[in-house]
């Protein structure tokens, strides 16, 4: 008899570590991997967590978990930081709600671009639909995690970053109506 040429997803894993074990073992090594690429250890927990979740959706054709995870924690932790670069923190005037950004480096005429700019950013936040304004508020204002977030809207963590993602796009659109450029 002719051996096929698909195999079964039994004889594909055999040998290969389950997900709960891969966990156990290296979730310890990712995080201090991905902590110190973005120091922060909210934020690499993060990382960490979403490179496990999606191994899990790819394990049987992922030949080597091990080298996949810290690939794929490198390149998650590498869109951070370059994410992370884009945004401008803000901070709370302790006397009122009202938040300003941050940049200590700015001339008088640039604190006058910045607050025509972050007055323009507050109109087009309020413009969008309650969900999406609470979430930009949530990771932007508020600095929480993808953690945090899911918690206090009771969503999953996957399902912040989508529809995280979605509010931005929508904040760009309002944005560009704007004439503010990325």
């Amino acid at each position: 008899m002719k051996p096929t040429i698909t195999e079964s997803a039994a004889e594909k894993n055999v040998g290969k570590p389950a997900l709960v074990d891969l966990f156990h073992a290296l979730e310890s090594p990712l995080l201090g991997f991905s902590y110190q690429m973005v120091k922060n250890e909210q934020c690499a927990q993060d990382i960490v967590q979403e490179a496990f979740m999606r191994l899990q959706t790819r394990l049987d054709e992922v030949d080597q978990p091990k080298a996949w995870l810290y690939t794929t924690v490198r390149r998650l932790a590498i869109d951070y930081i370059r994410k992370a670069q884009k945004v401008v923190p803000f901070i709370r005037d302790a006397d009122s709600a009202e938040v300003e950004p941050v940049d200590p480096e700015l001339r008088p005429d640039e604190w006058a671009d910045a607050d025509e700019r972050t007055g323009l950013m507050r109109v087009c936040i309020e413009r969008l639909k309650p969900k999406e304004q609470a979430l930009v508020r949530m990771k932007f204002i508020e600095n929480l995690s993808y953690k945090e977030i899911s918690q206090r809207m009771q969503m999953t963590v996957s399902n912040v970053g989508y529809s995280l993602h979605h509010a931005l796009k929508a904040l760009e659109i309002e944005l560009n109506k704007e004439g503010i450029a990325q």
